[in-house]
């Protein structure tokens, strides 16, 4: 806290009593450790974000946050804008976005969802070309593209791991996924549209506040296949979109990024299927060990529908060379393993 106190009296140029009148709240965090605060005063509001940077990794993070960060925002894109910072201090005093949802938004306008959910697709194609335009790959801290090895080995790997071996307490000899991994990875990764990808691009990620959308969480972001982030928002189990609504929302996008001519349509569409494959078992690879390890109970009950949703998306891709997977998965007893441990 006392680290909080400076930043907020650096940014606010208040003194220690004019400090009394100022609230500072907690705002929950999902799967991330860093920790945000919103602060009010008067009649204003901003948010601060600290992750002390206790670690080299963490430092990066920190950095990575900073430059992709003013890059989005020197392009006019709706991410939120960054007051000050301090990066020996790991805060950052950020623009408040609000704590309404794009999930809780849906959860209270139902009937809105097509109208919001286009309105999105509109931004992610935005940010598509434009973040890709002058983006410096030595700003991420991870890796510089979401390519088949990253794919490999914190996707399927963390499914393998998290969620077969950890959660479903499997001890088989998985190495037969090994080719089948390998292959949705190949089909997977699109080539020939390479762009700016967020890497978590959820409906808890995107807020909205006085109708304007904004967009956070955007440390992991590098370069990769656009249907990446656009299955991240249609298969994204906090919302739970029906198929018709996803059917519908995928042709508009596709009609949207035919319109630009920037991308290969031919390359996107072959790649897509097999691209909400990757992002649906990284979904449960994190959901697994965000209950598990993290102890957060909360994420537990999205891993049903989590599976429900990889069985499908598996089960309508036609390639004789998932079919060992799909017998595979199709064996799992999920609802045995979801009753109260």
């Amino acid at each position: 806290m006392e680290r909080l106190s400076k930043g907020i009296k650096r940014f606010l140029k208040v003194s220690k009593e004019s400090f009394k009148d100022i609230k500072v709240v907690e705002i929950e965090s999902d799967g991330s450790d860093r920790r945000f605060y919103r602060v009010l005063w008067e009649n204003d509001s901003f948010v601060i974000m600290e992750n002390f940077p206790k670690t080299e990794s963490i430092k990066k993070e920190n950095l990575s946050y900073l430059r992709i960060a003013q890059h989005l925002n020197s392009k006019g894109l709706p991410f939120p804008s960054i007051y000050l910072y301090d990066l020996s201090e790991g805060i950052f005093i950020l623009e408040d976005a609000g704590d309404m949802s794009l999930e809780r938004f849906i959860k209270t306008y139902p009937n809105d969802t097509l109208t919001i959910y286009k309105r999105v697709l509109d931004i992610l194609l935005e940010i598509q070309i434009k973040a890709t335009d002058g983006f410096d790959t030595n700003w991420c801290y991870q890796s510089p593209y979401f390519d088949t090895d990253i794919m490999r080995r914190f996707e399927s790997e963390y499914f393998r791991k998290e969620f077969l071996t950890d959660f479903l307490s499997f001890s088989a000899d998985f190495s037969f996924l090994d080719p089948i991994f390998d292959h949705i990875s190949l089909m997977a990764y699109d080539r020939k549209n390479i762009s700016f990808l967020h890497r978590d691009f959820q409906s808890r990620n995107i807020l909205i506040k006085e109708r304007k959308v904004y967009l956070v969480d955007w440390q992991s972001a590098r370069l990769g296949p656009p249907g990446y982030d656009l299955a991240s928002l249609l298969i994204d189990p906090y919302v739970g979109l029906s198929e018709a609504k996803r059917e519908e929302l995928f042709s508009y996008y596709v009609e949207r990024a035919r319109d630009t001519k920037r991308f290969d349509m031919n390359s996107l569409l072959k790649s897509y299927p097999y691209l909400m494959l990757q992002r649906n078992m990284q979904i449960l690879g994190a959901f697994s060990y965000l209950f598990l390890k993290k102890g957060k109970e909360k994420f537990k009950k999205f891993i049903f529908p989590a599976f429900q949703s990889l069985l499908k998306i598996v089960s309508t891709i036609d390639d004789p060379k998932l079919l060992p997977f799909v017998r595979f998965l199709y064996d799992i007893d999920i609802n045995s393993v979801m009753e109260p441990r």
